[in-house]
């Protein structure tokens, strides 16, 4: 049986290759993805979405805004259900059109 820890960081290995399939395939259909943030509706990868479907918007909203340079994850820590990392990252933010 796969850990949530295991799950999460075998999510971020996929996300470093792109792999947005391989992700989905690792989240239950009842998933709740996001980054809830005040700025939800202002900044396409920003809010919370519900299930498989919301999760792969949720990264096409990321590969439409930005170009990640350093995407590394460590230091994970399990909560019941959860899991905490810490999470280094820098981007560069495409232009938007008609910007």
């Amino acid at each position: 049986m796969t850990s949530n820890i295991e799950k999460v960081q075998a999510i971020y290995a996929a996300y470093g290759r792109r792999d947005v399939q391989a992700i989905l395939d690792l989240c239950d259909e009842d998933v709740t993805w996001g980054i809830d943030s005040i700025a939800a509706g202002e900044v396409a990868p920003y809010g919370v979405l519900r299930g498989k479907a919301g999760v792969g918007r949720f990264f096409s909203a990321w590969a439409e805004t930005a170009d990640f340079q350093t995407f590394a994850a460590d230091d994970y820590v399990g909560a019941g259900d959860h899991v905490f990392n810490h999470l280094r990252y820098e981007l560069v933010v495409k232009a938007r059109a008609g910007a």
